[in-house]
């Protein structure tokens, strides 16, 4: 860039030529002592100019690299998307299957949003539990993990930390009802007993009266066919699951009838179908 060639040419740096070039220009104008300090006065703002830019170049690589963490394939939500308000979500329900050969229930509760903003959802909320009949005190729950009884749901890696809903977007957390025994038959008290035990009110029969009277008979016949006929029914049991988001609103409930004893588990946040 310059033809000097003496012990004042400036070795300029690579970005900065024009300074340099400058700087040994108004060494040539001067000669004598006051020339050369004022080139050197010259080298040393220029080297500092330089230094200023360096650590530039070194606070702008900050931003990047923060900016190459934040696109990390695994995450799911963009940052400053807000957590799913209750007036934000709806339900459709919950849903249930036909039992399987196992006697096992598997269901889906669904959400949405309804809004007009983009929301995250991070958690599953809670899944309560109410029983009635013969399953009182007799129905647990817990979170699905791999290896567990309820083999029909999908595999906790598919579920999600965090998961951002456009408008109109929906995702689902999926159950199952595993029983651990059937529910238990009972006899119908109406149906008599055996002799004493009879609740019924009806007093014993006279011999007048005893060939006409409903469960005896005359002659050898002992009078217990009719006490015999008992019939033994199945005790009503029901277990209803009700899912309610982390936004404490809305909530989705089922009801598996025929569940007396046994373990609901659930799932955590799954992408909606």
């Amino acid at each position: 860039m310059s033809n000097s060639t003496g012990s004042d040419v400036n070795p300029s740096v690579a970005g900065h030529g024009e300074q340099a070039q400058g700087g040994s220009g108004q060494g040539k104008e001067t000669e004598g002592g006051e020339s050369t300090s004022g080139g050197s006065s010259g080298k040393t703002e220029d080297q500092g100019k330089g230094g200023e830019k360096d650590e530039d170049k070194g606070t702008g690589t900050g931003p990047g690299t923060g900016s190459g963490s934040s696109a990390d394939p695994l995450a799911t939500s963009p940052v400053g998307t807000a957590a799913c308000t209750a007036d934000q979500l709806g339900t459709s329900g919950g849903t249930t299957n036909l039992p399987d050969p196992s006697g096992a229930v598997y269901g889906t509760f669904t959400f949405s949003n309804v809004s007009t903003a983009d929301c995250t959802v991070s958690s599953p909320g809670s899944v309560t539990l109410a029983t009635a009949g013969a399953a009182d005190g007799k129905v647990t729950d817990a979170r699905h993990v791999a290896g567990d009884a309820a083999a029909g749901l999908p595999d906790p890696a598919q579920e999600l930390t965090s998961l951002v809903l456009k408008p109109g977007d929906s995702y689902q957390v999926k159950f199952a009802w595993v029983p651990s025994e059937t529910c238990p038959t009972t006899s119908d008290p109406s149906s008599g007993g055996t002799g004493g035990n009879d609740p019924s009110p009806t007093p014993t029969p006279t011999e007048d009266n005893a060939g006409t009277t409903d469960g005896t008979s005359t002659g050898g016949d002992t009078g217990t066919t009719t006490q015999l006929m008992t019939e033994d029914t199945t005790a009503e049991g029901s277990v209803t699951v009700s899912n309610t988001t982390e936004a404490a609103g809305p909530t989705a409930s089922v009801t598996v009838s025929n569940a007396c004893a046994g373990i609901v588990y659930w799932t955590g946040v799954l992408a909606g179908a």
